[in-house]
């Protein structure tokens, strides 16, 4: 096994994901490039879920929040990229203890859904992503490493508070370029009969 080049700094919260990472059983050969690609991000840099890092792009948390009673996902609508995505964004490494951590408080801060409202169905990735960045003001384009966590709808289903947060069912979830919203939708699809909410998790 190699170590990490940076294993005297990398974080607790990048050392945890490092972990999950190689135990984490890809859905195909899509998603199986995007794990080794980001484990190799883990392993070559030593800021890895720093939104500064230069090089590689870096880590990021999304959350998907899915209502098993009317089968349908939570989306968010992303200016930047013009298109509806899962709630997410940058870890913040001094505030976030771990990558799922940070994803629960993204998708808190982008749809105003509260800790009584979902539920963490296991503290380990549900999906990985790399994906690229368009140049913006004064950062240069980059790849995003996302990495997705599953939470269900722990509350009663009610509209959005926000237009720009809208319920989606997964067949009606738009085609993004690389396909990663249609691999969620048949995740969930292949997963539901055997998935069971555990308490959140940092």
């Amino acid at each position: 096994m190699v170590a990490p080049l940076w294993c005297e700094t990398m974080s607790a919260a990048a050392a945890a994901l490092l972990a999950d990472l190689r135990a984490y059983r890809p859905f195909d050969e899509r998603e199986r490039r995007h794990v080794e690609r980001t484990i190799e991000l883990l392993i070559a840099t030593p800021r890895p879920l720093d939104r500064t890092n230069p090089a590689g792009g870096h880590v990021t948390a999304s959350a998907v929040v899915w209502s098993r009673e009317h089968d349908a996902i939570l989306t968010v609508y992303h200016r930047k990229l013009d298109a509806w995505f899962q709630p997410g964004g940058h870890v913040e490494p001094d505030v976030d203890a771990s990558v799922a951590a940070a994803a629960l408080r993204e998708l808190l801060e982008e749809t105003h859904l509260t800790l009584d409202d979902v539920k963490l169905v296991e503290n380990r990735p549900f999906d990985v992503d790399v994906h690229p960045i368009p140049a913006w003001k004064r950062q240069p384009a980059h790849d995003h490493h996302d990495i997705r966590y599953l939470f269900f709808l722990a509350s009663p289903l009610c509209p959005p508070p926000r237009d720009d947060v809208r319920w989606m069912h997964p067949a009606d979830l738009p085609a993004d370029a690389g396909g990663s919203m249609h691999r969620i939708a048949e995740k969930l699809r292949r997963r539901r009969k055997h998935l069971a909410p555990t308490a959140p998790q940092s």
